[in-house]
């Protein structure tokens, strides 16, 4: 498998390792991110939704946010393959690092770091209601499609809308 590790200026971004789980678990107790994320509601059902797959560059690029400086579990960075070339984008930052600017950080160098592996663009499916994730993601060129914005197969009420940010 390639080596889908990677630093930024404060933070290192690697794959979750079972000795993560308990971590990650604590980060998304937090009910702003449960809000918006469903990894399951016990400890069992969040080890299975993140271990389960093995994230490779074909099928996905799961990463763990880490600060260098105490190796402390941050927040998390995916990026699904939806088609050649298109990464479907997911990301949170744990409740206390919020007003670091660590995702602006993180999505600046994931952006380049997928471009490497041959990414061109990279899909947000944003839901109603989550205005930091839009106000983080305006720093950048997105463009919103409403053409493709949907409503959740499984819960009612869940909107999302659709932007994408071609990198070139």
């Amino acid at each position: 498998m390639a080596n889908l590790n990677f630093d930024t200026a404060r933070l290192h971004l690697r794959q979750l390792t079972p000795r993560d789980l308990s971590d990650f678990y604590n980060l998304i107790s937090d009910p702003i991110i449960k809000k918006y994320f469903r990894y399951g509601d016990s400890f069992g059902e969040v080890a299975e939704s993140i271990i389960s797959l093995p994230a490779t560059e074909d099928n996905a690029i799961k990463l763990g946010i880490f600060s260098k400086y105490t190796n402390q579990l941050i927040g998390y960075i995916s990026g699904s393959n939806l088609s050649h070339g298109e990464l479907l984008t997911e990301f949170f930052i744990g409740k206390y690092f919020r007003e670091q600017h660590y995702a602006l950080e993180v999505l600046n160098s994931f952006f380049n770091f997928c471009h490497s592996k041959g990414y061109n663009c990279f899909r947000f499916a944003i839901e109603d209601g989550n205005i930091a994730s839009l106000k983080l993601l305006q720093h950048f060129p997105i463009t919103h499609y409403p053409e493709e914005d949907f409503n959740s197969k499984v819960e009612t009420n869940r909107h999302f809308n659709v932007y994408k940010l071609y990198y070139c």
